[in-house]
């Protein structure tokens, strides 16, 4: 639990010239970007899985989320791996994993409609950054999807 007044954290992306963030708390790791292997029967934002320290894990294209259209993956690309509350791991594809911010509170509002994936607004000096929830990038029929299809992948590559 917080005290009245700490600092938030939170890890700043750019993802197509637009600037996002996620709460710390969310964030496991970030890593650059590597080949992805399809993910067959996956939701169309999920864009296939990696190996990451020996766990299968689906990448989500945050441009495809976000502005409805993905692109190659570039090197100079990151992913971060984000935990979501059932404890499974999700890749997110970002163009950059800016740095780690610390802010007051008051800086921080809540979104009360728009994008499912947008939980809050940073306004800060130099601009606008959307906070988003990593809990609300999937449906619950997209996170079902994503789950029957890393099962069957698992299944047939460790066959």
């Amino acid at each position: 639990m917080r005290s009245v007044g700490e600092a938030l954290h939170f890890l700043e992306l750019d993802v197509g010239g637009q600037r996002f963030a996620l709460p710390e708390e969310s964030v496991l790791r970030v890593v650059r970007s590597v080949a992805i292997v399809p993910l067959p029967n996956a939701p169309a934002v999920i864009s296939g899985v990696i190996r990451y320290e020996g766990e299968a894990i689906p990448v989500m294209d945050l441009r495809t989320r976000l502005f409805g259209g993905a692109r190659e993956i570039n090197l100079s690309d990151h992913f971060v791996i984000a935990r979501r509350e059932n404890e499974k791991s999700l890749a997110l594809h970002t163009d950059r994993a800016l740095e780690l911010l610390s802010l007051p509170e008051s800086v921080v509002t809540e979104a009360t409609k728009g994008d499912r994936a947008v939980s809050g607004m940073i306004t800060i000096d130099d601009g606008l950054i959307l906070v988003l929830d990593v809990e609300r990038f999937l449906t619950h029929s997209e996170g079902l999807r994503t789950d029957e299809a890393l099962t069957s992948f698992m299944r047939e590559t460790s066959a």
